[in-house]
């Protein structure tokens, strides 16, 4: 009956914290996080996630770090939901560099990123060395268009145009293969 309880718990603060997300008011997140802490409810994965992506959305990037380091000290490990929102937050703020640690700190932590992952550092387009971005693409298995269009941005007028026709080739492989899925 106490384990019933306890998810409860946990199921209602998720909720609570996604209508508080959705209402881009991440303080109230915060603070509603906060005071289950005073109330001991027990949090978990989601509940920490739900946050995290309340702060991320609100771009409150010093607590959503902050957070995951607490997450690690309360023994929730943060997974891949919670590094990617941090990548995405970093992108948007124009820090790929600090998204780009967290993948590191992903890769430390025995992840190793995904698609979504690399593809939300790839957004920073002109911002992005162009050697980094190829090498995002050349860790995806299979890039999508939309990968392959944020690292040819990433090349400018003034790197590796010796590199196109390689990102042409693999959005012309890559489109052969939608193609011939859609015709399935």
């Amino acid at each position: 009956m106490e384990e019933l309880q306890v998810q409860t718990e946990a199921t209602s603060l998720s909720v609570a914290l996604g209508v508080c997300e959705r209402a881009g008011n991440w303080e109230a997140s915060l603070d509603l996080f906060d005071l289950s802490i005073l109330r001991r409810l027990k949090s978990d994965l989601v509940s920490f996630n739900g946050l995290l992506s309340a702060l991320c959305n609100g771009q409150a990037l010093r607590p959503a770090v902050g957070l995951v380091r607490q997450m690690r000290d309360v023994s929730v490990q943060a997974d891949l939901f919670s590094f990617n929102g941090l990548i995405s937050a970093y992108v948007q703020r124009r820090s790929w560099h600090l998204g780009l640690q967290q993948l590191q700190v992903l890769r430390q932590c025995g992840g190793s990123g995904d698609a979504v992952s690399k593809r939300a550092l790839l957004r920073a387009g002109l911002d992005l060395p162009w050697p980094l971005s190829f090498h995002l693409l050349d860790e995806m298995k299979d890039p999508s268009v939309l990968a392959l269009h944020h690292a040819s941005s990433s090349c400018g007028a003034s790197a590796a145009p010796a590199r196109l026709p390689w990102i042409l080739e693999r959005a012309s492989m890559t489109a052969q293969v939608t193609l011939s899925e859609g015709a399935k």
